[in-house]
């Protein structure tokens, strides 16, 4: 070969190698894929074991994992840091096998010791945490949290370093759920003995086990996390990063929603829902929650002379019959809300095939003016008269601050009452409800359990945290612990309807409506799955 021939031949092979050659170098260059959610409000800590609020078991879970977890194909129960699990002693004992590849972010291998210390770490009295009760389901776990057994009695023993053993309290056919619940996450006790106020604020000392891995944190911005390299199922991860962000007013979240600068949110305005359904821009789903209102209860926290009145119970129904839930559903919120009827949302559905709610009916969703006003004629206070002016705390959040307006002004049109409308920065609002110093105040519970369980929150062991209305009543207290330690889902389910029987003859709680999830999203974001929380861990850009 000559060599002119010779570099014509060359030419001719670099050309054709060309297109081979930049298609190398932009998968060598490949753009990160990063998903940006609207979490609306940052929370003041993602402690697993410490997680009352829907928000903060988003994050936590991003970046956790428990020893079960639900499936996106099959939305079951099944292997997560556990790879496989026993059921011993007629069904009393549970003994899970984790993982041989399981490991912290920081590499370090998940052990069966790191389950047991945060199960036993958030039964602690002097813990306080605000979720403990979450544990009662397992041997001892409650008279420990009072205070009465030392921690080592608890029915949760790791064997080796990757067999754990859990002895619950009764074989509850619910059971399989708590052990992907985020009170039975695990989390590393040199992590938080380290630095126990604020371990879960920075993002060094926030070491999970879960897909995502938090980097930065700055305070009412936003949240950044990584995929972490540690997951041993990272393959099935297809975002390079997760951001969440604090934007809690609608119509800043939607134009951030139509620019690009997030891709997905819950908070939109309620005009603008019925066309973002039909653009295909938003979806919505019942989420099984319920938004309420309680009723400080509690003469410890409260002044009893001031609140004398709404501590009648024909007051009480009289706020709750005043109500139009479905004037707020469909002409405020158009978010496919379902007005509320009783307490327990829609979509439990019992042993017997029936939904728990659908069986019962407690007042009309449209309320009873003319019964609301016989009812507070009676209680002394006809034409409003004479009656004290209460206060209803919020979160800051065009919803909820929507639904006060709604509710101050139906009380005063069909009442004759006037109510104070304070709005509140959500920590702190979280903060003083869970103190006591509202005398009404907004609340919502999410029903995570295929079950009733929420109706467990009006005991006395959540009174400084979960109990909202600050409420205890003895017979109530003993049906919810005759159905936690109950073993035939009937029986659970008929005495979780006489329990509810009992909270909505009190109207410590009133009952506003259903949630449903309004989903807005970017189009080419597809793979969030939905079980109370949003999961991100398989999400992607179409």
């Amino acid at each position: 070969m000559n060599y002119r021939k010779g570099v014509l031949v060359a030419v001719a092979l670099l050309m054709a190698l060309l297109p081979l050659f930049a298609k190398g170098q932009k998968e060598m260059v490949k753009q990160e894929v990063e998903l940006v959610y609207n979490a609306i409000a940052e929370c003041n800590g993602y402690d697993p074991m410490d997680s009352s609020g829907l928000d903060q078991r988003t994050l936590i879970q991003a970046c956790f994992e428990g020893l079960l977890k639900v499936s996106p194909e099959t939305g079951e129960y099944g292997p997560g840091q556990a790879e496989r699990y026993e059921v011993l002693d007629n069904g009393l004992r549970y003994r899970f096998y984790l993982r041989n590849d399981i490991k912290w972010q920081d590499g370090k291998a998940v052990v069966a010791g790191d389950f047991e210390y945060a199960m036993k770490r958030q039964l602690d009295p002097a813990f306080a945490s605000s979720t403990a009760n979450n544990l009662y389901f397992i041997k001892n776990a409650a008279e420990i949290h009072r205070g009465e057994m030392d921690a080592d009695a608890l029915g949760v023993t790791a064997v080796s370093d990757t067999v754990l053993d859990v002895i619950i309290k009764t074989a509850n056919p619910f059971i399989l759920e708590w052990f992907a619940h985020a009170s039975t996450y695990p989390v590393r006790a040199d992590v938080a003995e380290a630095n126990i106020e604020g371990w879960t604020l920075d993002p060094k000392t926030y070491i999970g086990n879960g897909p995502f891995k938090m980097v930065s944190w700055v305070s009412r911005d936003s949240i950044k996390m990584v995929k972490s390299e540690t997951y041993y199922d990272k393959a099935k991860v297809k975002l390079d990063k997760l951001t969440y962000v604090f934007i809690p007013e609608q119509t800043t979240a939607l134009a951030a929603l139509r620019t690009g600068e997030i891709d997905v949110t819950e908070q939109v305005p309620s005009a603008e829902v019925p066309n973002l359904i039909a653009d295909g821009t938003a979806v919505t789903t019942p989420m099984g929650a319920t938004y309420f209102y309680s009723i400080n209860m509690n003469p410890q926290m409260q002044d009893p002379a001031k609140m004398a009145p709404i501590w009648d119970k024909r007051v009480r129904h009289a706020l709750s019959l005043a109500i139009d839930r479905v004037a707020i559903t469909e002409n405020l919120l158009k978010g496919g809300q379902v007005p509320a009827y009783g307490f327990i949302p829609e979509g439990i559905i019992g042993a017997d095939g029936k939904d728990f709610r659908k069986s019962k009916k407690y007042f009309d969703p449209k309320g009873d003016v003319a019964q609301a006003q016989k009812l507070m004629a009676e209680a002394g206070f006809a034409g409003g008269k004479g009656f004290p002016v209460y206060e209803i705390f919020y979160n800051t959040n065009d919803m909820h601050a929507t639904i006060a307006q709604a509710v101050q002004d139906m009380w005063k049109k069909n009442l004759g009452i006037n109510v104070k409308l304070v709005n509140k920065e959500t920590t702190v609002f979280a903060d003083e409800r869970a103190q006591g110093k509202h005398e009404i105040a907004r609340c919502g519970n999410l029903c995570s359990t295929a079950y009733p369980e929420i109706l467990g929150l009006f005991v006395p062991e959540n009174m400084l945290t979960l109990n909202d209305p600050k409420w205890v009543d003895d017979e109530y207290v003993s049906l919810i612990r005759r159905a936690k330690d109950g073993t035939d889902a009937q029986e659970i389910f008929e005495l979780y309807h006489q329990a509810e029987d009992i909270l909505m003859d009190e109207m410590v709680v009133i009952p506003i409506f259903f949630y449903s999830r309004v989903l807005a999203k970017a189009q080419d974001i597809d793979g969030i799955y939905v079980k109370g929380n949003l999961f991100f861990d398989r999400a992607y850009r179409k």
